[in-house]
Parts: structure tokens; sequence; C-alpha cells
């Protein structure tokens, strides 16, 4: 690779590819893309700037995409890169972060195949194909979420909150423990079983019966910790 890792935890697959931000010992950062085979470099595309957003990288539509402060005041541009070219192939405005109280970080991104999340600390951005415009989903201050298809969601209390749309929140799914993540169809809760272990269960998103997936001894470390 040409750097160090940035620090922000971003890596993602796209295209066969493993990609990630490598930032130099003269501060300067590129986009990484290599062989998750040979872990040899295939390609490093230069960056105008680090990105300050956490993490700093994502995959979506097939796309590349990282985060770069705009020209304009308050303002900031998810760049999107070609697997196909290696190189940069559009971008989309966006308001700027506000969370320096994290680390100096400018951001949130996420992803899921077909949609890329950008959040500050007021609220969080969709943008789709054709990749132009970014939606407001209205999320209020709540940061970070798990991406699921063209939703994201959020543990808030004892409900997992649906935001998708440009009218706030959609839908609320009862909680019976924190939860640990989402895919496009499920959402995945830890709570206590009654043998006293720690279980993971897969509940669906619009219909279906929870089950579970995976159980841990009570006080242990989670298997995917």
């Amino acid at each position: 690779a040409g750097g160090n890792p940035s620090g922000k935890s971003g890596l993602v697959e796209v295209a066969g590819s493993l990609w990630f931000v490598t930032e130099s010992v003269s501060q300067s950062c590129s986009i990484d893309r290599v062989d998750p085979a040979t872990l040899q470099t295939q390609a490093t595309i230069p960056l105008q700037t680090c990105p300050p957003a956490f993490p700093d990288i994502a995959g979506a539509g097939g796309f590349v995409w990282t985060y770069a402060p705009g020209t304009s005041q308050g303002q900031g541009e998810l760049l999107r890169f070609d697997p196909s070219t290696n190189a940069q192939a559009g971008s989309v405005t966006v308001p700027a972060g506000q969370v320096s109280v994290s680390g100096g970080f400018d951001g949130f991104m996420s992803s899921s195949d077909t949609s890329l999340f950008w959040g500050n600390l007021d609220t969080t951005y969709r943008v789709q194909a054709p990749w132009t415009s970014p939606v407001d989903l209205q999320t209020q201050n709540l940061t970070g979420g798990f991406p699921s298809g063209d939703n994201l969601i959020f543990g808030t209390g004892l409900a997992a909150s649906v935001y998708g749309g440009s009218g706030g929140q959609q839908a609320s799914i009862a909680l019976n423990g924190p939860l640990d993540g989402a895919d496009a169809q499920n959402i995945y809760v830890e709570q206590q079983g009654a043998s006293g272990n720690n279980e993971l269960w897969r509940v669906p998103i619009t219909s279906g019966s929870p089950a579970e997936v995976a159980s841990w001894p009570a006080g242990a470390t989670a298997p995917w910790n």
C-alpha cells in the first residue's frame, strides 16, 4: 500500500478488491486498491484532501465513495470513484458535518448495496442512482445507524426506528435488547435467553418470525466483537 491506513476505520470491498484510505508521513492521502488474495496494490488514487469523515470510505452502487470539504462554506462533497477506471466519476454536494467533538471528524458515512448515507449532528442524507442529489431523511439529532437497503435504522431505547423516506421516521420495531445490526430484510437484536446465555436474534423488518442465530455465555464477549 502507498501509506499507513488513516485510522478512521474505512475498509470496503467493491469490484472484487479491497479499498481503503492511506495517509503518508507528509499528511497527504490517497485511496489504495488492493487484491484481497495477494495483498498487492492494484491502484493508488491521490486525493486533494484527507477525508474528515468517519469512516473515511464507503461502497455503494458498485462505486467507491469518500468525502471532501467543499469549496463553499457549510458544504462538502461526496466523491464517487469508478472501479473500472480507478478515477473519480462524479460528486454530490451535501451540507458539511458538525462533529468536531468526535476527534475532528466532519460527518458519518455508511452504505448498503443501493444507497450511500451521509450524516452530521443535524440529520442524515441518502444518495442513490443516478447519484446526483441527496435526500434529507430527517433523522433529527440521531447519528450513526445501520444501513438496511434504502433505509437507515437506529436503536432508540426500546425500539428500532426506521428512516427511509423524506418525511422522517417511517416505522418503529419493538426491541427486547440492544440493536446490533441490520441487513436489507432484518434487524439483529441481542437479548438474554431463558438459560441465562446471551442470544442474537434475527427479526424481520416487514413480516416473518424472529429466529435465534447465535448464543454465547453470559459475561463473555460476543463472537463478532
